[in-house]
């Protein structure tokens, strides 16, 4: 999968992501574990199943 980034700040793409990461890692360990993604799918009104 690509991103069009064409004519976007690529510090500001990784500010963003940094933002979204710190958003999913709910309990801030630096790293995000299936149940935080269920918890902010939950939130989110989407179901997820958990293989």
């Amino acid at each position: 999968m690509a991103l069009n980034t064409k004519g976007i700040d690529s510090n500001e793409i990784l500010e963003n992501l940094k933002d979204v990461f710190d958003v999913l890692d709910i309990n801030s360990n630096s790293s995000i574990i299936v149940d935080e993604l269920d918890i902010m799918t939950r939130n989110l009104s989407e179901e997820c199943s958990i293989v």
